[in-house]
């Protein structure tokens, strides 16, 4: 996911949202997250990781993202869920691994 967010821009995915509508700040732990269903059942709403970091206060390593609730919500209308390893959550927290979709650009007449 990094690489795609550092070679290619913003990445859309899919999550299990339950845990956003009380969201308003702070970063969502692993072990918050609500019980995830089977599979894609558990996949509620969409987002878009547009960064990654490590808060500095906590040292506790983040994914950023965009929600679609506008900016009034959460902080500005972004949001943070930890970021494991990759071998920690099979698909990370809220499910942000299970289904991601980047854009590729072709210029006109090139393909």
């Amino acid at each position: 996911l990094m690489a795609a967010l550092f070679n290619r821009g913003p990445v859309a995915v899919g999550i299990n949202a339950n845990l956003l509508m009380r969201y308003s700040n702070g970063i969502i732990m692993a072990d918050d997250r609500p019980p995830l269903g089977e599979g894609i059942y558990s996949i509620n709403h969409a987002a878009l990781v547009v960064g990654w970091g490590v808060d500095a206060t906590t040292g506790i390593k983040y994914w950023e993202l965009k929600n679609s609730y506008g900016e009034d919500w959460g902080d500005d209308g972004f949001f943070r869920l930890q970021r494991g390893e990759i071998n920690d959550r099979l698909f990370g927290t809220c499910g942000l691994l299970f289904e991601s979709v980047f854009p590729i650009v072709v210029e006109p007449g090139s393909a």
